[in-house]
């Protein structure tokens, strides 16, 4: 699982990170799992089209399909914790 923290998630953001932190860093995926938000759309269906990326949707919101990604965000949030000493800063 590859995360970024985005100022706004915007189909143009999802584009650059699938393309500089993924694509570039990983190879090209085979399938991909997204929501249906409007950020996984547009410009986005566009690049995995171009790639021959299958792309399943789900739900916006789906506690069993987005445990994976709800885990590491705990994760995240607990190396965050940890590395500001505890503070919100």
């Amino acid at each position: 699982v590859e995360t970024q923290g985005l100022a706004k998630a915007s189909s143009k953001a999802i584009y650059k990170f699938l393309i500089r932190d993924i694509f570039y860093r990983y190879g090209i995926p085979g399938i991909v799992v997204v929501n249906g938000g409007s950020e996984n759309k547009g410009i986005v269906v566009d690049l995995y089209k171009r790639f021959g990326v299958h792309r399943v949707v789900i739900s916006v919101y789906n506690a069993r399909a987005n445990s994976i990604v709800e885990n590491g965000y705990l994760s995240l949030l607990s190396i965050l914790a940890k590395s500001s000493g505890g503070t919100s800063k």
